[in-house]
């Protein structure tokens, strides 16, 4: 009887533990925003709408230096997101507005940082993606179309964007 309960235990402990090992760490979630009187899915990450800059190009380089970074704060991953990120070959899991969850292939890293201290933005098919510092929770999207000094603007990564 011990050793049934045990062997019980123990296949159960294991299987936890490949659901586990098998699941994404980093994973978006898709959320309904209002933008420009009009609802749309945008994607999120820890919480806050992840945004993109017009003035990147898909350049594989972010434009958006210096006082830019306190308003428009880069999506950055730890080495362990990054590694994750490679090993699925820029697959990251979305949570649907429906509760099912998907893959969204296409992102990457750009490291903004040095060679002795890395610091890898997430990118969408080239584009860096960022955070708007105003946006207080994941319903929030402030930031799109956000035009400063009437040069460039930012956009909500929503799920029909291919680019500016």
């Amino acid at each position: 009887m011990i050793k049934s309960k045990f062997g019980w235990m123990l296949a159960m402990a294991l299987a936890w533990t490949a659901q586990v090992a098998s699941a994404h760490e980093l994973a978006l979630k898709e959320v309904k925003v209002e933008i420009g009187g009009a609802e749309k899915v945008a994607y999120a990450l820890t919480g806050k709408v992840l945004y993109t800059f017009e003035n990147d190009v898909a350049s594989r380089s972010s434009t958006c230096t210096g006082a830019c970074v306190e308003i428009w704060p880069a999506v950055l991953l730890n080495a362990k997101e990054v590694a994750e990120l490679k090993k699925h070959n820029g697959e990251v899991e979305v949570y649907g507005l429906d509760g099912q969850e998907s893959d969204k292939s296409g992102f990457d890293v750009l490291n903004r940082g040095t060679r002795s201290k890395p610091r890898y933005q997430l990118t969408f098919n080239g584009w860096p993606l960022y955070y708007y510092a105003f946006d207080r929770s994941e319903d929030d999207a402030y930031g799109d179309e956000h035009n400063p000094g009437g040069i460039h603007d930012w956009y909500a990564f929503t799920s029909d964007f291919a680019g500016h």
